[in-house]
C-alpha cells in the first residue's frame, strides 16, 4: 500500500467547500457526506494509484498529473514508478 499526502492548498480548498456547503447553504448532512465520498474515493489511490485517468494539457508538465473526478476534480501526482 503507498502513503498519501494532502498539499497544504488542497486541505484549504476542501475546508472550503465543506464550510460553503455546511454555513453558506445550510446543509451540514450534505457537507458530511461530500466528505465522506472524497474520503473513501481518494484513500483507493493508496492501493491503485494509477486507476485514474492522466490529465492532458497541450503544454509539456514534468510531472504526470492524474484526474479523480468525485463531485470535484481532484488532481494528484504518483510520485512512484510505474513498472509494465
Amino acid at each position: 500500500m503507498y502513503s498519501l499526502r494532502y498539499l497544504s492548498l488542497a486541505q484549504k480548498d476542501l475546508m472550503n467547500i465543506v464550510n460553503y456547503i455546511s454555513d453558506t447553504l445550510k446543509n451540514p448532512m450534505a457537507a458530511l457526506d461530500l466528505v465522506n465520498v472524497l474520503d473513501h474515493s481518494i484513500s483507493r489511490l493508496t492501493q491503485f494509484p494509477f486507476s485514474c485517468r492522466v490529465y492532458q494539457l497541450d503544454n509539456y508538465l514534468e510531472v504526470e498529473y492524474r484526474l479523480l473526478p468525485v463531485n470535484y476534480l481532484v488532481f494528484y501526482v504518483s510520485l512512484i514508478q510505474r513498472s509494465l
